[in-house]
């Protein structure tokens, strides 16, 4: 079993924050343990903030060229296929310079990728490619965001969206709506 002074699970924003103040305020003296199932990064560099705000500049951009101005003629074409081409290599490159490349700078963290299970109040099971290891640590910090839930009616309609959603369909909902 690995044992570290500091265990931090994920390796979002969250993570990476907590592991650069802990070896700042520590000068690098303890050692540091950063477990995550997904990309670093997480949800606001891969699928969240990021790629948000990239396809609505894009999106912008198209607006503005289609907008009509006396004595200006404008156009611009939609290339899905390069536009998501695009999109995946801002999100790499971010990914690698904010998250990769910073880690390369902290000796005393280590980055196991896996599964997580609590076993005991200090320790962890990390289910890795390799296989499965126990790692310990006298503190452990939780950073792993936070994900949606949709209802059994809301997937129903978003795997066969057959025409627009009717408030009225909604059963049990009404106290919800700023209208009734």
């Amino acid at each position: 079993m690995k044992k570290y002074d500091l265990l931090i699970i994920g390796c979002g924003a969250s993570g990476f924050a907590a592991a650069i103040k802990a070896s700042e305020l520590t000068e690098g003296k303890i050692k540091i343990g950063m477990v995550c199932k997904g990309l670093l990064g997480g949800t606001c560099v891969n699928v969240g903030c990021v790629p948000s705000k990239y396809l609505i500049e894009i999106t912008n951009k198209y607006y503005l060229s289609r907008k009509k101005f006396i004595g200006l003629e404008l156009s611009a074409k939609i290339n899905f296929t390069d536009i998501m081409g695009g999109l995946k290599k801002v999100v790499k490159e971010l990914r690698e310079e904010k998250y990769e490349k910073v880690l390369n700078y902290y000796s005393n963290v280590d980055l196991i990728k896996g599964d997580v299970t609590f076993i005991e109040p200090n320790k962890i099971r990390v289910n890795t490619e390799k296989g499965e290891q126990e790692l310990s640590g006298s503190k452990i910090i939780i950073g792993v965001g936070s994900t949606c839930f949709a209802s059994n009616m809301a997937r129903r309609w978003l795997e066969e969206p057959k025409e627009l959603l009717d408030w009225g369909q909604l059963e049990g909902l009404h106290h919800l709506l700023p209208y009734t």
